[in-house]
């Protein structure tokens, strides 16, 4: 993927050893997720795709665009993998005041 800084960027969020979640979760975005994306952009603004990305380009926007789209993926990765526990509010109390304590 060549998208001006496109891979390159080590900006967003971060985990463990500063990597990017990203990066961790072993995500990207290709290069057709983001031509669709610009033509759902495009279609809000009454715009044609390829100006726009034109545009997106030249003003930095697209390495912006598939930052926030990577780092999306990546929440989405994280959030599939996650387990929720149901705890009430005086047991969820107590483990905050013990993890205090401690």
């Amino acid at each position: 993927m060549q998208v001006g800084a496109g891979p390159q960027v080590g900006v967003g969020r971060h985990g463990k050893r500063g990597r990017p979640i990203a990066e961790q979760q072993g995500v990207d975005v290709d290069e057709a997720e983001l031509n669709g994306r610009i033509a759902m952009l495009a279609a809000q603004q009454d715009q044609r795709p390829e100006k726009l990305k034109q545009t997106m380009t030249k003003d930095g926007s697209l390495s912006t665009l598939y930052v926030q789209m990577r780092e999306q993926k990546a929440i989405d990765k994280v959030l599939e993998g996650a387990q929720v526990e149901e705890v009430s509010v005086e047991d969820f109390q107590k483990s905050q005041q013990e993890a205090q304590k401690a």
